[in-house]
Formats: C-alpha cells, structure tokens, sequence
C-alpha cells in the first residue's frame, strides 16, 4: 500500500466521522503541502482511470468548500481530489451526456423521459444537452433513474406542473441537490369537478361507446380544441410558466431542470413549447417534439387504430388519443396559430404576458444554446 493510498483512505474515515469539513480542509491543506514534491507530474496526475481527463472547473464549482480552502489552482484541486474527494465521493468530472435521436434520457421507470438538448434554433445554435429535461411524474422513478438524474444529468431542479389532487397520491421522490417547485398549471377545483362528472357518467353508463365518453370528456372541459390556449391565457397557468422561466433563469449554469405534469405530454407540451420557442426554435422543431410523446406512449398507439375501426373520424381519434397518453397536432398548432396572431412569436408571448425582459430573454439563450 502506498503512502497516498493510506492518507486518502484515513481522510476518508476522518470525513464520515467528523461533523464538518472545515477541520478536514485543514488538514488537507497540511497533507498538500507534504505530498507536493511525491507527486507524478501534472499530466500522469490528471488521467482518470477511464482515460478521462479531471475535470478542474467542474470539481470547483461543485466543491466551493475546497476551493474556499485552497483556491482554484487545478494542481491544488487535482490534489485535494487524490488525497481526500475520492474517499470521500465527490466527483472528478461530469458525466457525458450524449443526445440520442429520439431525445430519450434513458428513465426505467418513468414515461415519455427525454430532453430538449440537440434542437437547432434557426439562427444555427443548438440546444444545450442534458439540462432541460421533460418527462411523465416522477412517483415511478426506481433507484438507478435518480442516480441517473443526479450523477449524468447533475439535477437543479424539478418543476411539477401537476394539481394537488394529482400530486397525492402520486408525489415526486425527493432527489439530493434538486429543489422541488409546485406549479400548478390547471385550477385544481376545476379539474377535479370535471373528472367528477365524467367519472359519475361512467359509472351510469358502463357500456358508453368512444363517441359517447369523448363527447362527455369534450362537456365538462377535460378535451377541447383550445385546450392549450387556456394553459396560456387563464391565470393558473399565466402564473405557472411565469415561474417556470424564472426558475430557468435562476437555476445554477449546469444543473438540469427537470419540468413534468403526469403524463408529459400536455403541460408539459405547452412547457417545452415556450421553452423552445423562446430559445429561438420553430414551429416545426416545436411540433416534432411535441409528437415525439405518441412515439413514446405504448398505450396511445395501442389503442389507436382500434378506435379508428370504432367509427370514429379521424379528429375524433385524435382526440381520444389525448386521453390515452397521446397528444393530437391541432392542438398545439392551435395554441401557435393564438400566440402568432396576437403576439407575433412566442418570445413576444413571454414578453408580453409573462413578463420578461429582452435581457432575461437573452440570459437565457446564454444559458441553453451553443
């Protein structure tokens, strides 16, 4: 066993024991000193064992503690790295993140999970990878998914754009190092005396044909062509988005922001629209993620040409297809066809209605686009 072996192993016992780090940091600050002169040189020292190469601004902006300590020298992080982070667990470099071609980020257990990261905007910029996430709730999210969302994706925050009914008995897992935010999209009142309805008319016509139970999801409000168009002008949602691109902006450079309602396809759809919209996307980039949710939903497309053989028109499938997992185009060319024709492009949306600056506007570019 060598001499550095030994000393990362006894500051890794000292770490777990101790109540805090700043003893630790003294310390290490001492065994840097002693070790400088043992060290191989400074390229040998950054080799990872995977070939990588450390990762010194990353290693400093997730361990400001050491930096406080010994300063942003990448010698000296490298250092403290070697001798105490790895026994620790801190992290030597992020984790690559690689955009697939359906957008998916690789969830078990969580529906339509995938990211904005890979779109081209249509000045030629693209869409930074791995820091806007959208996905169905998060209730199902098995073990490996959060660590996946904490170690690949360095999680910010989670934005759950659900209502309090839904929420309950379906929450969000609480994930280290993300902040949960509840922004409730659709009225919760509302929407539950709308379900309560249909679900009193199933339970009074059992034997209801796909017309009829889309006709009475199309009466109490749940489905109808302007849908989206409500999220955009009615206040819960005014409100929602508000605080989503407040939040977007405020979330630290290089943490995911993870945005769900509960299948992720509908809220969420509106969400990544204004995202993506905002960012200097178009409509076609728009509507191909937005369909991406009938790729991913094995119900929705189960189900669908069984209804088409039911009699329905194609509309109509479409809509039922909305119930089902599924998302149907018109609806959001209709709440594109809104936004054009009173604000002219989404970006004069969110600065009209939500209320941000063209200096907001382009912090967040900076933010998301490369």
């Amino acid at each position: 066993m060598t001499m550095q072996s030994t000393i990362s192993e006894t500051i890794g016992k000292i770490g777990k024991t101790w109540p805090g780090r700043a003893l630790l940091c003294a310390l290490c600050a001492v065994l840097l000193g002693m070790t400088v002169g043992s060290l191989d040189t400074a390229a040998a020292e950054k080799q990872m064992p995977d070939g990588t190469l450390f990762d010194a601004e990353y290693y400093a902006q997730q361990n400001p503690d050491v930096v406080a300590a010994f300063g942003n020298s990448e010698e000296m992080l490298y250092r403290h790295y070697v001798l105490a982070g790895k026994a620790e667990g801190r992290a030597a470099t992020k984790a690559s993140v690689t955009v697939t071609p359906n957008h998916s980020i690789g969830l078990k257990g969580v529906s339509n999970a995938r990211e904005l990261g890979g779109y081209v905007t249509t000045e030629g910029k693209n869409v930074k990878p791995g820091l806007l996430l959208r996905t169905g709730k998060l209730s199902g999210a098995k073990a490996e998914d959060i660590i996946r969302l904490q170690t690949v994706y360095n999680l910010g925050a989670i934005l759950d754009l659900r209502t309090l009914d839904e929420i309950v008995p379906y929450r969000d897992p609480s994930i280290p190092g993300a902040l949960y935010y509840h922004l409730d999209i659709l009225d919760n009142a509302t929407r539950t005396k709308q379900y309560d309805r249909y679900y009193a008319y199933m339970a009074e016509h059992p034997g209801a044909s796909a017309g009829e139970m889309l006709g009475m999801l199309k009466t109490v409000g749940v489905v109808h062509d302007n849908m989206y168009v409500d999220y955009l002008t009615k206040e819960p949602g005014i409100t929602g988005y508000r605080n989503m691109f407040r939040i977007l902006l405020d979330t630290p450079d290089g943490h995911a922001v993870l945005f769900h309602c509960s299948s992720g396809k509908d809220r969420t759809g509106v969400a990544a629209m204004l995202i993506l919209g905002t960012l200097g996307c178009s409509d076609e980039v728009i509507l191909n993620d937005f369909l991406l949710t009938n790729s991913y939903s094995g119900r929705a497309k189960g189900f669908q040409d069984s209804l088409a053989a039911s009699g329905l028109n194609a509309d109509d499938v479409g809509d039922m297809i909305v119930t089902m997992d599924g998302v149907n185009k018109k609806h959001m060319l209709n709440a594109l066809q809104y936004i054009h024709a009173n604000y002219g492009t989404v970006t004069g949306y969110v600065k009209t209605v939500l209320g941000y600056s063209d200096a907001d506007i382009a912090r967040l570019k900076s933010k998301y686009l490369q």
